[in-house]
């Protein structure tokens, strides 16, 4: 009985009382009882009253109570819409903020909201409306549906695409390209990504080009051009440079040799960008639910601007203008209104937009290209040549060993000279040694103490001073007499 908690233990002693005997089989029995009631009360209180119809029935006609002056007071109310999570002007369905049904539960839960009105002043069972989730035909809204988090997660298709514009390329460069994406189902909400139309060509000839969509992507360190389009264009290779590209969420970075090429990107004032660009069989995807004018008309601060690319349906990324040339294009204006919204930014080929865009006009089907993310999110490292390495490797002179090094002796031999009856000898310094310290500090200290000795010793003062009185003639006559 010492292992039982104190409170079953009170229990097994009310139920036999102080007189009758216990043994085994009666102790297991009595825990056993408690235990089954104890897990009927809990599946009562998860399950709620829904056992079944008849229980459920009266379990409505028990608890018919009067709502609460609050509730009255809420319910009359004019509705306003706003989100309930963060107290924001926007539908609670579109919150941007708080995006997990979990922590939108928790929410509600803590402010006391019902689970099927979000109102006050009551809970979902005493909950008037006879609304249902549309998605799981539950007992709550579809913002706080834990379907939807399930669907989604079982919906993630992985996909691998040799081209955007399919395109026969090799199966090599398909997988380093890593065009994989993942379909996300979402009611309204895009997120718009850099995307701009712009002439580009040759810069030997101006006049022979083809309109391609750039995406500007500040996170990678080099431009990009598709193989299909430098063909196109037929622009030659001006060099040959070796990668080391780390892609996002690859461990293992690739290394590539990439052509190296020149194009022409013409701008709205009829100017001419020259950038130098890397060429890969693909850069991402077809990015899609692009649908730029549907957001220019959704929200009025962006209204009238000249867009650099009315996009309605998914997009052919032909050139990634990365950090390298990012700055070359925009002018730095921007344009920011609703703080979840869109981000306008001027560029010298229009107007670009960035970021959310909740719109009733978009379509249903949002799509997140996780190849975008996955090749635009790119660190390159310039490979240097094995060659040379391996050259500096076993080259002598790196560990200090020269062909012709002379000797010791030679230098000697070479260095005496004879001046004024004297031979005179070099010391046989290093070549490119370091500057050899002077002292300077400890001779100063050794001078200050023998002078503080000094002072207490004054007929030793006169002694040294004579000593080097009679010292001095002699040394301005010989100058190699020390003493």
């Amino acid at each position: 009985m010492e292992k039982i908690p104190s409170e079953l233990r009170l229990v097994v002693s009310r139920k036999f009382g102080s007189e009758e005997s216990w043994n085994l089989d009666a102790l297991l029995s009595a825990l056993k009882t408690e235990f089954e009631a104890r897990e009927r009360c809990i599946a009562m209180k998860t399950s709620g009253p829904n056992v079944n119809t008849a229980r459920f029935e009266q379990y409505r006609a028990r608890n018919k109570q009067p709502y609460s002056a609050s509730a009255l007071y809420t319910g009359s109310e004019e509705f306003t819409q706003h989100c309930v999570f963060r107290k924001k002007n926007h539908k609670s369905i579109n919150c941007m903020t708080v995006t997990e049904p979990k922590a939108r539960r928790t929410i509600l839960r803590g402010n006391g909201k019902c689970f099927v009105c979000l109102k006050d002043g009551h809970i979902s069972i005493n909950c008037p409306s006879r609304a249902k989730c549309f998605n799981c035909e539950g007992r709550h809204r579809v913002t706080i549906c834990e379907r939807i988090r399930n669907t989604l997660t079982s919906r993630n298709v992985v996909r691998e695409e040799a081209s955007p514009r399919g395109s026969g390329s090799s199966q090599d460069g398909s997988r380093d390209a890593g065009t994989s994406g993942m379909h996300i189902s979402h009611d309204v909400n895009s997120v718009l990504l850099q995307i701009a139309q712009a002439f580009v060509c040759r810069p030997d000839n101006e006049q022979l080009g083809l309109n391609a969509h750039a995406i500007f992507d500040s996170c990678s360190q080099r431009s990009y051009i598709t193989s299909q389009t430098r063909e196109e264009l037929n622009l030659p290779t001006i060099g040959k440079e070796t990668l080391l590209i780390k892609t996002f969420g690859d461990n293992s970075p690739s290394v590539k040799e990439c052509d190296v090429v020149q194009l022409c990107v013409r701008t709205l004032d009829g100017m001419n960008v020259y950038i130098t660009s890397y060429v890969v069989p693909v850069i991402c995807s077809p990015v899609s639910n692009q649908q730029s004018q549907s957001t220019l008309e959704c929200y009025p601060y962006l209204q009238g601007l000249q867009l650099a690319c009315d996009t309605s349906d998914s997009v052919s990324v032909d050139v990634l203008i990365g950090a390298d040339y990012y700055w070359a294009f925009f002018t730095g204006n921007i344009i920011k209104g609703d703080p979840y919204g869109p981000v306008a930014l001027e560029t010298n080929l229009g107007w670009v937009l960035s970021g959310p865009s909740v719109c009733s006009r978009l379509t249903r089907c949002c799509t997140v290209n996780l190849s975008s993310t996955h090749v635009l999110k790119i660190e390159s490292t310039q490979m240097s040549d094995m060659k040379d390495d391996l050259q500096k490797f076993w080259d002598p002179e790196t560990l200090g060993i020269k062909e012709h090094e002379t000797s010791v002796y030679d230098k000697f031999s070479n260095g005496i000279t004879f001046t004024e009856e004297r031979y005179q000898v070099k010391l046989p310094f290093k070549d490119n040694h370091p500057m050899l310290p002077d002292n300077y500090t400890v001779a100063l200290r050794r001078l200050t103490t023998t002078i503080k000795k000094l002072k207490n010793q004054p007929e030793v003062v006169q002694i040294i001073n004579q000593l080097i009185l009679g010292w001095v003639p002699d040394h301005s006559q010989n100058p190699f007499l020390l003493f």
